[in-house]
């Protein structure tokens, strides 16, 4: 039980505390502004019920919600920003910068990040390199990052995912990006973004290693396809006929292989000129060479060897004819392209 002296103490403090309001609250109309903090008037407040909580980023200069308002906002029946109602709202000059809606968002980052049913939504930036959408942490460093970005100029999104440390080191990058101008095609990139580094580039229809190397296409450095040559008559061929053969290049190197028809006009040296699957300008006898064995059963094997048309940048299948009876012949041979 309190002593006379202990009540008679505490009723004092309430008579100061008392006296004191006046100077510590401005009542106005619906709302009372506390000039200094609710535990200028009691340490144990207990439930507070109130329409609206309000916190000013300046108290001394508390301005109301579309007004410039910067602070924090609390309010159960929701506050409107956008398209939006919001319990929690974190504000700077009247501009969400987060906050929880009635529906149970949670918004951050002055609306770019989103979290709700769907996930984790975070908007991309409108510059290269601009922001970063997630960051993996580790102390003061940022060992990794992913980050998406829209070149809205050239119809492009990128998906980012960059190992980042000081400015001297290297930044190794996974690019996955759609391009509008490519008809949607979609692309794979590996780099290591310091100069001189390699890359692999990975499109629609190529494949690109290494920043100056080549592409993996027609035109590139590993292709393979089919063609049918245009044959010619050079040396005792009555008649000849082409078929679908195959070829691959690896670098500089092609390889051919398949059948062509051939019939002698009389037993001796023959010379048939095949085209090439890919132009070379052939100027050495090393540029060219392969060999070839008659497919056709009931006649005298013949043999072939296959050597570069230098003066016509074409192979020149020769071979010895023991009769003119129509020949079929599998054939194979590899030249340089110059």
């Amino acid at each position: 039980m309190a002593t006379l002296e202990e009540i008679l103490s505490l009723l004092q403090e309430i008579n100061n505390r008392i006296e004191l309001l006046p100077q510590e609250t401005r009542i106005t109309a619906r709302q009372i502004v506390l000039n200094g903090g609710l535990s200028e008037l009691s340490t144990s407040l207990g439930l507070i019920s109130a329409g609206e909580f309000r916190s000013h980023a300046d108290p001394l200069d508390p301005k109301t919600p579309g007004d410039g308002f910067s602070g924090l906002r609390i309010k159960g029946s929701g506050m409107s920003y956008g398209s939006d109602n919001y319990n929690i709202a974190g504000v700077d000059a009247d501009v969400l910068q987060s906050g929880m809606t009635t529906d149970g968002k949670f918004i951050a980052g002055a609306g770019a990040v989103k979290l709700d049913a769907d996930g984790v939504s975070i908007v991309e930036p409108s510059t290269y390199g601009s922001t970063s959408s997630y960051k993996f942490l580790d102390g003061a460093d940022i060992p990794a990052i992913f980050y998406s970005y829209k070149d809205v100029i050239a119809n492009r999104v990128y998906a980012y995912i960059k190992s980042v440390g000081n400015s001297n080191e290297e930044e190794a990058v996974l690019e996955l990006q759609a391009n509008g101008y490519s008809l949607g095609s979609t692309f794979i990139t590996l780099s290591n973004t310091v100069a001189g580094g390699q890359s692999i580039i990975l499109s629609a229809d190529t494949l690109r290693i290494g920043d100056t190397g080549g592409t993996l296409d027609s035109n590139g450095i590993l292709y393979d396809s089919t063609y049918t040559p245009t044959l010619y008559n050079t040396t005792n061929i009555a008649a000849s006929t082409a078929q679908l053969m195959h070829y691959q290049r690896i670098g500089n190197q092609v390889n051919v292989w398949g059948d062509v028809m051939a019939d002698p006009t009389t037993g001796g040296d023959c010379v048939l000129g095949i085209s090439l699957p890919i132009a070379s300008g052939l100027t050495a006898l090393s540029d060219l060479a392969g060999t070839g064995s008659m497919f056709t059963t009931g006649v005298p094997n013949e043999s072939t060897i296959i050597a570069p048309d230098i003066a016509n940048d074409r192979a020149a299948m020769y071979w010895f004819a023991v009769n003119t009876a129509n020949k079929r012949f599998r054939i194979h041979f590899s030249y340089e392209i110059a």
